[in-house]
């Protein structure tokens, strides 16, 4: 049974509602949502969103994989020219070659084309198995190319040529882009020590705060809920790096999910163990 997005996200959403309940039955002092509600809160999303992106994350590569290896169908399609053979018969040549994610789609438009299917009407729906835009209009191009009796192959070669210096320039943008993602997580990682530093070592210094002098209670302890608002600065830093990173990749927020989610457990973690949650 394939697992899609979907009914992986509510599964997750499942479990993410079981654990906070777990939380609260279990008064565990580390993660009881009355003592840290934010760390619990924290770890139940964490546990949501980390199957969810996981899973988006491996969909998005597989597509990025069967684009990559677009331009070597083309190019193994378009060489058989050399033979003279028809684009039916040069379809079903290339569809015993490994071409990693893309061979399901060529062996689905291999199949369609062996049981009497038009090539043309085959091409037009190459690319709805995996889903990618790229595909898909690679497809319709071709479609477009046989149909108005333009020399096809011609046609497939400008199009492999394309599309594997487009291959290669979003590779390059990805590595360039992987280096900003660093640098962000390294300033998230400076500034949880910071926050650690600020909480263990100043914070049990100060035993009280007194604002008398603002009409407010001379007994008034601000220190719970300085370290929360520190605590919920680290969560919300990392939910941003988390969405930035999926925009740095592939201009989608929702590519970041995953990263999300193992932000604000890693820190939820953190925090705990360092007993300032």
């Amino acid at each position: 049974m394939k697992i899609t997005v979907t009914s992986m996200g509510l599964l997750s959403a499942a479990m993410s509602v079981a654990v906070f309940v777990f939380f609260i039955i279990s008064r565990i002092p580390a993660v009881d949502p009355k003592i840290h509600p934010i760390a619990s809160i924290a770890i139940s999303v964490s546990i949501f969103l980390i199957p969810v992106g996981y899973l988006f994350n491996k969909k998005q590569n597989a597509i990025k994989d069967a684009e990559r290896r677009l331009p070597d169908f083309l190019r193994d399609l378009s060489n058989y020219s050399i033979f003279g053979l028809p684009m039916a018969e040069a379809i079903k040549m290339t569809a015993s070659n490994d071409y990693g994610h893309l061979s399901p789609e060529i062996r689905d438009l291999e199949n369609k084309i062996s049981v009497g299917l038009p090539v043309d009407e085959a091409l037009g729906t190459f690319g709805d198995k995996t889903g990618s835009a790229d595909i898909r209009r690679v497809g319709r191009i071709i479609r477009k190319a046989s149909e108005s009796g333009n020399n096809t192959y011609d046609v497939v070669t400008l199009i492999s040529d394309f599309n594997a210096q487009m291959a290669l320039m979003r590779d390059t943008r990805r590595a360039e882009m992987q280096n900003y993602i660093l640098v962000l997580l390294i300033a998230l990682g400076v500034f949880i020590f910071v926050i650690l530093i600020i909480d263990i070592g100043f914070f049990p210094k100060i035993k009280s705060t007194t604002f008398g002098s603002l009409g407010l209670p001379g007994s008034t302890n601000l220190r719970p809920v300085i370290e929360r608002i520190f605590d919920a600065g680290i969560y919300v830093q990392g939910v941003g790096i988390g969405a930035i990173s999926g925009l740095l990749k592939d201009g989608r927020m929702r590519s970041g999910i995953f990263m999300i989610g193992a932000i604000l457990l890693v820190s939820a973690l953190i925090l705990i163990g360092a007993g300032v949650a």
